[in-house]
């Protein structure tokens, strides 16, 4: 069946499974009555498993994160849950960073993705990015320290982005109004892609 990966996956937030999230609200009742499935990836980052599995997925340690949600994908695929055409993922905020990162990192994975309000260019982080900027040093790490940005570069969804590879089809959903994340980022981020 077609199939929706999501996460969140950060500051410590839980992302239990449930008919009317995602920002898709009651529309997901079209999408199971045609026969489509769901999946929420636990990822470290997120808070299901206590204080340690959030710590275990930030600063530093964040590209597990995305390193988790590309293994819960492969094994859809592995176990014919799904494959890659039929696997899209989807995510808001941190789970937009997530997302933004999963489709560059390992585009041969997935079939399409929606991308909600993400940040994706973290060298811009609190430099007038229009993002909620030095507090989220805890949870992605510091870009103007060295040592961290080389482990960010590992990530970074901007950074990342390659010429000559056919990314899938990608659907960035932003507003201007948002208090946490401004557009600049994806704005930067499509452009990139395109």
């Amino acid at each position: 069946p077609y199939t929706t990966l999501f996460r969140s996956g950060g500051f410590g937030v839980s992302d239990d499974p449930s008919y009317f999230c995602c920002h898709f609200g009651a529309s997901w009742k079209t999408w199971f009555d045609r026969g489509g499935a769901f999946a929420v990836a636990a990822v470290r980052g997120g808070g299901e498993r206590g204080g340690e599995w959030h710590l275990a997925g930030a600063g530093m340690n964040k590209k597990k994160m995305f390193d988790d949600f590309a293994s819960v994908a492969k094994d859809l695929e592995r176990t014919g849950f799904s494959d890659p055409t039929h696997l899209g993922i989807t995510g808001h905020s941190n789970g937009g960073t997530l997302t933004s990162g999963a489709i560059v990192l390992w585009p041969n994975i997935f079939g399409a993705a929606v991308i909600g309000a993400p940040v994706t260019d973290f060298a811009i982080v609190g430099h007038g990015d229009g993002s909620i900027g030095a507090g989220m040093g805890t949870e992605f790490g510091d870009w103007n320290d060295p040592a961290q940005r080389r482990v960010m570069q590992t990530w970074d969804p901007y950074f990342n982005i390659r010429q000559r590879v056919t990314y899938p089809p990608v659907l960035v959903v932003v507003a201007t109004t948002d208090n946490q994340v401004g557009p600049s980022h994806a704005r930067r981020y499509v452009a990139k892609l395109q």
